[in-house]
């Protein structure tokens, strides 16, 4: 699957970035990053040993497939940097993650149920129906659905601007 998603990955990346069409695609390139993303793959683990694991083979090995079919240069360097960059990115993703998720559920917390609305609603001073509770109770949980949609696009739109390539 890593392979698949690898080869899909390069063929987007192209069509997107380059301009390229089915034509003019370059399928070497597909192919060795498929393969490269198969390989990395194999490595098991989410720790650091193995992301800088998966990050060092995939880039060794989509580089060594390009030197040896598409005549390409070989240079260590470029395996180094990719690495690098593949284990930062996976960690900024990772990371970025774990924020928008505290971030979310600290801004939104789980709307609370009937009986934390009633102790709240009392202690306000108000003494509402179990009905007006209720729709209350509707009305705050479709505001924070609002609010979480644009917060998540917001988001969304953010990380494309982190992940687009430099």
């Amino acid at each position: 699957m890593t392979g698949v998603l690898a080869a899909g990955a390069n063929a987007l990346g192209q069509v997107v970035f380059d301009g390229k069409t089915f034509q003019t695609m370059e399928w070497g390139k597909v192919t060795t990053s498929g393969i490269a993303g198969f390989c990395a793959g194999l490595i098991p683990g989410t720790g650091f040993v193995s992301i800088a694991g998966q990050a060092v083979v995939s880039s060794f090995v989509e580089h060594g497939l390009n030197a040896i079919f598409l005549d390409e240069e070989f240079e260590i360097v470029y395996v180094v940097k990719d690495s690098i960059t593949s284990i930062l990115t996976g960690y900024a993703i990772k990371g970025l993650s774990k924020l928008t998720g505290k971030a979310t559920s600290k801004i939104f917390h789980k709307a609370p149920n009937y009986s934390q609305y009633q102790y709240y609603f009392r202690q306000a001073g108000h003494n509402y129906s179990r009905q007006e509770a209720y729709e209350h109770m509707r009305r705050r949980m479709h505001y924070t659905g609002i609010a979480d949609t644009v917060i998540e696009s917001l988001l969304d739109l953010l990380f494309s601007f982190l992940t687009y390539p430099i």
